[in-house]
């Protein structure tokens, strides 16, 4: 059954922020979950249901522009340090002074940035699938997927000139969301090496409302759960503007000027399958220096995939001194 006990507070900047809360009890810490795309808050359900019964404080929030979370237009309101900033309001609105972070996917590039500009807010740190690159460096798409064809014979996240480009896809992406959700969520993980990553190959698929299998471990309610999301209109208003955030470096003017020279010293711990994890421990190993990786047999969505495995890890990293 979904998570839906859900609270909402609005920050200076006017966004409402729609999230899980569970509050911790006696001296146990509280876990910050963030998600990545397209997801929300509902896919930690798996986090939710073992944490919150052993006394774990859960904060589980649609981010900005995702889910029940406000969705506004200008990109500029999207950067990770203004993000950030409403996060960092949410735990002083709930009274929680620290937390364990816990990001996937575009959620735990942002959770680097979050605990660079807040610190103090953070005691433990979990990436899991995808780490987080140091601060203040220009993102180039372009070279990126040049030197993934390279190295792996073809263009890796392609979807992401798609995704970020000018003539922002959000609307197809909802007018055809169970197609998008057909692909990010496939049973068969190769089925993106052939209609995610390569460059159109995105576009193509859902524009034509292709279908694939989805995986056993996305269950229908999350599947419902989730078309109701962003198959809404603007459901994806927010995910596109993130990857336009991203390759147009809105956020590193700011970040030169605050974190460019942050390291997180907190202990943290990397959570990939074993082609994934040298790259990402490479990407983090620069300024985390207290870094452990974990490798699991897993695909993208290791939370819900592995959702035992991910929970075990996590609680065996909070308990560790």
């Amino acid at each position: 059954m979904l998570i839906s006990e859900r609270r909402t507070f609005i920050t200076t900047r006017g966004y409402k922020y729609s999230f899980i809360y569970v509050p911790a009890k006696g001296d146990k810490p509280t876990l910050l979950f963030l998600h990545g795309f397209p997801s929300h808050a509902d896919d930690w359900e798996r986090q939710v249901a073992h944490f919150a019964p052993r006394g774990y404080g859960v904060i589980a929030p649609d981010l900005l522009g995702y889910g029940d979370t406000s969705k506004p237009d200008a990109v500029a309101s999207y950067t990770f340090k203004g993000m950030s900033d409403d996060i960092s309001e949410v735990l002083d609105h709930l009274q929680v002074s620290s937390v364990v972070g816990v990001g996937h996917d575009f959620g735990a590039n942002f959770l680097g940035r979050l605990a660079a500009y807040h610190p103090a807010r953070f005691t433990k740190l979990v990436f899991l699938a995808v780490g987080s690159g140091k601060p203040a460096r220009k993102f180039d798409v372009e070279a990126i997927q040049q030197m993934t064809k390279q190295m792996a014979g073809f263009v890796m996240f392609g979807y992401m000139s798609w995704l970020g480009g000018e003539e922002d896809p959000h609307a197809i992406l909802e007018e055809h969301a169970q197609s998008a959700m057909t692909l990010l969520f496939a049973a068969d993980h190769g089925e993106w090496n052939t209609w995610f990553h390569p460059l159109g190959a995105m576009k193509e698929f859902v524009t034509e409302d292709k279908q694939l299998p989805v995986a056993a471990w996305y269950t229908p309610l999350m599947q419902d759960s989730h078309l109701a999301a962003f198959g809404a209109k603007d459901g994806y208003k927010g995910a596109t503007r993130w990857y336009r955030m991203l390759i147009t470096n809105s956020s590193v003017e700011e970040e030169e000027k605050a974190i460019a020279e942050a390291k997180l010293e907190q202990p943290s711990v990397i959570v990939a399958d074993p082609r994934s994890m040298p790259p990402q421990m490479g990407m983090l190993a620069e300024w985390v220096p207290n870094l452990t990786p974990k490798e699991l047999a897993s695909g993208h969505w290791t939370h819900i995939e592995c959702a035992e495995q991910v929970n075990q890890i996590i609680e065996d990293f909070v308990g560790s001194s």
